[in-house]
Formats: structure tokens, sequence, C-alpha cells
């Protein structure tokens, strides 16, 4: 089971209990995560979560892309840096179901002003693993 920090199930249990996909993407789904990496996320949802999303302050450490029409994809909330809103399309992506609960899909990172593509994971996260076991 995955372990996710406290704000981390807060942000999810509600987007998990109404039924919605979470794919857990980045540093963190490719092992590749420091102590300050961000948590990224593809949420598989409907304009409803994206609108009430938008209307929140962004949390500062999470990275949600909700994706709406089956390929694209945009973030509630914009860039703290440039004040950008992040979009894309799982198409471009070249997003691939490998199974139940893996994706592979082609990310890019930029560093020191080049802009390298490689190949990815995503994990599929089920509500299960946000919800406490039950003991009798």
């Amino acid at each position: 089971m995955r372990e996710f920090p406290q704000d981390i199930q807060i942000f999810l249990e509600p987007i998990l209990a109404e039924g919605h996909q979470v794919w857990l993407v980045g540093s963190r789904a490719n092992k590749t995560a420091h102590q300050n990496s961000d948590w990224d996320f593809i949420i598989i949802a409907n304009e409803k979560l994206l609108k009430a999303l938008s209307g929140t302050p962004n949390p500062g450490n999470i990275d949600a892309l909700i994706v709406t029409d089956g390929d694209s994809f945009v973030c509630p909330w914009k860039r703290p840096i440039d004040g950008a809103t992040k979009s894309g399309s799982l198409s471009t992506w070249q997003w691939k179901i490998t199974s139940e609960n893996s994706a592979s899909y082609v990310g890019s990172k930029a560093i020191d002003g080049w802009n390298f593509e490689r190949n990815e994971i995503a994990v599929r996260i089920p509500s299960s693993e946000l919800m406490p076991a039950i003991t009798y």
C-alpha cells in the first residue's frame, strides 16, 4: 500500500469517494522524487470537479491535471511563478493504460533551459488505499 501524507489524503479522499480515477504521475510515481517534490496527479473527472477545485486556493504541493473530455487536461490553479495555466492532452503525452493500475506516457522536464523527454509510468490510486482498515 502506498503511503500518503495527511494533506494529500485530505485532498484525494473526496475525489475518490465521487468515483473519479486518480493517477499518480511525475517524480513520485517514477521514484525520482526528493523530499520537497510536489505531488502530481492526473484526475479523470468532470467539469463540476474542475470548477470546484478552481474555486479553492492552490495547495502549493499538489499539481492536479483534470481531464474532463477523455483527453485534454487543465490544472485548476494558476502557476504561482508566472500566473500561467498548465494544460495539455493525454494524446500528446502518448498516454497508454498498460493494466488496471498502471499507465505509461512520455513526460518532459525542463532542466537548465533544455527540455528533455523521457518514458514515465503512472500509478492508479484505488480508493481503498486511502480508507483505514476496519478492525473487528
